[in-house]
């Protein structure tokens, strides 16, 4: 019987369905191995399969990650522009503040010159205007002094 099994033919029966088939025994082991080869193929399909479900996993895992980040460093990037736009705004107010109180401080100082000079203008009429009367005054009274020394020598005054 074994010698039969080794060289002779095997009848394989199908349980589910009532029917069977005679194949040699080499034919036998041959689809055996090609089952059990196509078992692992589909077993080494699936280790490949899965890995590479996994491998997929993990890339979009990780451009979910790198899409955060980028996103993240965007609304860091806009968070500095927002904030350099700010501290621009006020840099130009405040310049603008400065031109305006220098503008004011310049026509302060120019009013305040032109009043300044106005009055160094005044005073010096004033001291030309009381220099020129002291000279009148020195000259009325030096021409009084000729008078009176003409009329004491005289006995009257000539150039008066």
């Amino acid at each position: 019987m074994r010698a039969l099994l080794a060289e002779g033919p095997i009848v394989v029966t199908n349980h589910a369905q009532p029917e069977a088939v005679i194949v040699p025994t080499r034919e036998y082991a041959r689809l055996v191995a090609i089952e059990r080869a196509n078992e692992a193929r589909l077993e080494a399909e699936k280790v490949i399969a899965t890995a590479k479900a996994k491998e997929a996993e993990v890339k979009a895992k990780a451009e979910a990650e790198q899409a955060q980040l980028e996103l993240d460093k965007q609304r860091e990037l806009a968070l500095q522009e927002e904030r350099q736009r700010r501290e621009h705004d006020v840099a130009l107010r405040q310049l603008s503040f400065e031109r305006q109180r220098n503008e004011v401080m310049n026509s302060t100082v120019t009013t305040r010159q032109a009043m300044q000079d106005r009055i160094a203008q005044d005073r010096q009429r004033r001291e030309e205007a009381h220099e020129a009367a002291a000279v009148r005054q020195r000259l009325a009274a030096e021409k009084a002094e000729l008078c009176r020394k003409e009329r004491e020598r005289y006995g009257r005054t000539i150039s008066c």
